[in-house]
């Protein structure tokens, strides 16, 4: 064993208690980065364990209409070999209490004898399906009154309530739906006529193979059969790919988030090595005087800081397990599965190498400070001249390993988010964060240096004092409290600001409920019955809607337009498109002009949405092709582009087309109106009751469901976040460590002058109630500017200012920081004026 090895791990050996702070840092960082990566690698494994279970069969194809021509052709022939296939339907409907005319709305999923082919569905009590029972979920009961063996009505037909479903394999998501579930028979569906022109569907058909090895053929005829832009089919190898999908991008942001933890604990192990390296100033001097080289001396104090790095990249991972642990509780019934808590090899490892890179990385510029340390001027350190300016060359050396710092965080960040987009963004705006900030927390201790208290007020006098006193830290515990506490108060910011706007997008007087389903000859009766009814305030007139899909555009289809994964995604959805005469409610023209009767005289002519025409690649002159419901081709001309002024929900179509390009082609109708809040309930059972295949949407249900899902990410955002706050306070524990000596001899002199232990005590808390409050201010400063930012120029939503959560943000940080700070400090109230 060389030399610096040698020495370095025996000094370690001697001062073990001095390195407690230092693996805090590095053990936060990989902790959060550990736990999310592992939480995320359990979750994919249980998907992949369960993966017949989540899609109840070995196979799917899933579309919004059913099967027809030589698409069912191909399912009857694969019955016939042996290939068992049923069928389910989902769509939504209202359900109905006939006895209390309360009404609800549900996702009905239809199904087949067989379902499910893997897994069990668990239903209280045990009940067979029959085609004149439903099987529900338990809050459909408590929220229309119903029990176990009453009747409920669906559409035109009335079910008997034979159990409550407990467990569903192939609904992972359960807490997402926009109401409760009800399972009925396919029979059952064709009897209560839910499925007519205009209904919102899925048709998916379970496919059962024979062994494993009829995967790829199988998969190979559904493919050839079904057309890419009506199916989507996928296997037990891919199952739930659209939760996969959301993992992923969920888990890269998150790992994301806890990189700023890692790179907050990264300061702490700078500013920790630092202070090491001035406590061994003396040392290096002796050891240099004896003739040890720059090399042999870094070498010893490197290998302590890799010992030690590597020591704290260990211990986060496993304090990254318990962070797994309690994930579940966090994430809630998110996810209904059944999940195994381990500790992935490949996770872990990630951890340590992310840990030890970046602690290597950020003791670069302390370390390298040992080059400049000269035992003659070591020995006259107190003297001012012992402390010359730092020269050209150090200066540029700083520059320099700087440099590598940034190209180093930013290849960690790409490896982390498995994206260099993502990495480039992540390091740059973390960079400037940390130059406002820094600069920022440079401005505030340079202002407490000219603020002069009277000298009555002791406390709040010496206590900023001791922000600019010499070997204060406080510009270190700043920053790194102030990353922290903008990281958790920009994500509730972003929250506000999305579910505001989502509660406020629909301005006074517009529509706060919808009616789908009406068809053709029922539109003029419902509009005269619903304007008849108590509460309503007011009744535009029904709009006309058909469904549609994207055949070609400009003669090419989705494959020969060179789109991307998204783009060419959004060609094959399925779009709801209308047809207006005038320029629809809210609407306004971005480029063109809206057409005249001469316009479309002879001529089929259609207006696109801005954003939907940016992502297909379309302009005023290019030529589409759709399909439209029940087979009817229509090929039309964009004469416009517009863009939504005023938002109407259910007038933001992206395709309105001339009345005449659509004329022939049956359509349903969506009725909307402006209801009491306090009546809202009256005319959705009135209205039920006469029209049974309607579906009604009440915009409040909707914001209370979007606003569950958001609390929900919004919480296991905020809950990863917190950890760079937790970073930013081991570093004040670790500062106070620190400065211990000079701490305890300022409490003695302070008690020998007559200073009681609560007026010493007072001081230090002013101290860190300045450091708190600082750090809040620029938190929360630097939040709502980001904030600010992201929703105004990223979302195009108008950014609503609100002082108490930035007062509630600043206020927690000066209380955790004055608690922390305050225990640090209790051995340093307790000394006696003899120890010193």
């Amino acid at each position: 064993m060389n030399f610096p090895i040698r020495m370095g791990l025996r000094e370690l050996r001697r001062g073990r208690r001095k390195f407690i702070f230092f693996l805090l840092c590095i053990a936060i960082g990989v902790a959060g980065l550990a736990g999310i990566k592992g939480f995320n690698a359990n979750l994919q494994t249980a998907l992949l364990k369960e993966a017949r279970t989540l899609m109840a069969a070995d196979m799917q194809v899933s579309l919004g209409q059913p099967a027809t021509g030589d698409e069912a052709k191909l399912l009857d022939s694969l019955r016939g070999r042996g290939i068992q296939v049923i069928h389910n339907t989902e769509t939504t409907s209202m359900a109905l209490n006939p006895a209390t005319k309360d009404t609800q709305l549900v996702e009905v999923k239809a199904v087949e004898p067989g379902y499910p082919f893997y897994g069990t569905l668990e239903v209280n009590p045990a009940a067979a399906l029959t085609d004149d029972s439903a099987l529900v979920g338990a809050e459909l009961l408590d929220r229309i009154g119903l029990k176990v063996g009453d009747t409920m009505k669906l559409g035109s037909a009335a079910f008997k309530v034979a159990g409550v479903i407990t467990k569903e394999p192939d609904r992972v998501t359960a807490g997402f739906g926009l109401g409760p579930r009800v399972m009925i028979t396919q029979k059952g569906l064709d009897q209560a006529k839910l499925i007519q022109l205009g209904s919102r569907a899925n048709h998916i058909y379970l496919l059962k193979l024979a062994n494993d090895q009829q995967v790829e053929p199988v998969r190979a005829e559904l493919q050839t059969a079904f057309a890419k832009d009506r199916a989507r089919i996928a296997d037990f190898r891919e199952a739930q790919p659209q939760v996969k999908r959301f993992l992923d991008r969920l888990t890269s942001f998150l790992s994301l988030v806890s990189m700023v933890a890692m790179l907050v604990g990264g300061l702490g192990v700078a500013n920790a090595t630092r202070v090491f390296i001035q406590q061994k100033l003396d040392a290096i001097a002796v050891m240099k005087s004896l003739g040890a080289t720059n090399r042999q001396v870094v070498g010893i104090y490197l290998t302590q800081m890799l010992v030690l790095s590597l020591a704290g990249s260990v211990l986060g991972v496993l304090l990254g397990y318990g962070i797994q642990l309690l994930m579940p509780a966090v994430v809630g019934n998110f996810m209904d599965l059944n999940l195994a808590i381990t500790l992935a090899p490949d996770v872990a490892a990630q951890g340590i190498l992310v840990g030890l890179f970046t602690s290597l990385l950020f003791t670069l510029l302390p370390l390298s400070a040992i080059a400049d340390v000269k035992p003659a001027l070591v020995f006259r350190r107190e003297m001012a001249e012992g402390q010359p300016r730092p020269s050209w060359r150090v200066r540029a050396r700083s520059a320099a390993l700087l440099a590598v710092i940034g190209v180093g965080l930013t290849l960690i960040s790409t490896w982390v988010a498995g994206s260099v987009t993502w990495g480039l963004y992540f390091t740059g705006g973390l960079a400037v964060a940390v130059l406002l900030l820094g600069g920022a927390a440079a401005l505030a201790v340079g202002i407490t240096r000219r603020i002069k208290p009277p000298r009555s007020w002791l406390a709040v006098r010496q206590g900023l004092a001791n922000l600019h006193r010499p070997g204060s830290q406080a510009g270190a515990i700043v920053l790194a409290l102030g990353v922290g506490v903008t990281m958790v108060l920009a994500v509730f910011l972003l929250q506000r600001g999305l579910m505001r706007e989502v509660q406020l997008a629909s301005p006074a007087g517009a529509p706060n409920m919808f009616f789908m389903g009406l068809q053709n000859g029922e539109a003029p009766a419902f509009t005269k019955t619903l304007r008849g009814l108590p509460g309503v305030e007011s009744t535009p007139e029904p709009t006309p809607m058909v469904r549609g899909r994207l055949v070609t555009i400009d003669g090419k289809t989705s494959s020969e337009l060179n789109l991307s994964q998204d783009e060419e995604r959004m060609f094959n959805a399925q779009f709801q498109v209308t047809y207006s005469d005038p320029l629809p409610v809210g609407q306004e023209l971005v480029t063109g002009r809206w057409w005249t009767p001469q316009d479309t005289a002879g001529k089929a002519l259609v207006s696109v949405e801005q954003d939907a025409a940016k992502r297909l690649h379309l302009s005023v002159g290019s030529v589409i092709e759709m399909n439209m419901e029940g087979g009817s081709p229509v090929k039309a001309e964009v004469f416009n582009l517009r863009r939504t002024a005023d938002f109407r929900a259910g007038g933001a179509f992206n395709f309105v087309f001339a009345p005449n390009a659509l004329q022939g082609v049956p359509v349903s109708y969506l009725a909307q109106a402006r209801v009491q809040p306090a009546a809202a309930g009256p005319v959705q059972k009135a209205l039920v009751a006469k029209y049974p295949s309607l579906t009604v949407i009440n915009l409040n249900d909707v914001l209370q469901t979007v606003g569950t899902v958001m609390d929900r990410i919004g919480l296991v955002i905020r809950f990863v976040a917190g950890f760079s706050v937790a970073a930013g306070l081991i570093i004040l524990a670790s500062s106070i460590a620190a400065t211990k000596f000079r701490r305890t001899r300022e409490a003695v002199l302070y008690k020998t002058l007559g200073a009681s232990r609560k007026r010493v005590l007072q001081i230090f808390a002013m101290e860190y109630t300045a450091l708190g409050f600082v750090a809040g201010i620029m938190g929360a400063g630097l939040a709502t500017a980001a904030a600010w930012g992201t929703l105004t120029y990223v979302m195009q939503v108008k950014y609503h200012f609100e002082i108490l959560p930035l007062l509630a943000g600043v206020a927690i940080t000066v209380v955790l920081t004055v608690v922390v700070g305050v225990v640090s400090t209790l051995d340093v109230l307790a000394a006696k004026p003899l120890q010193v």
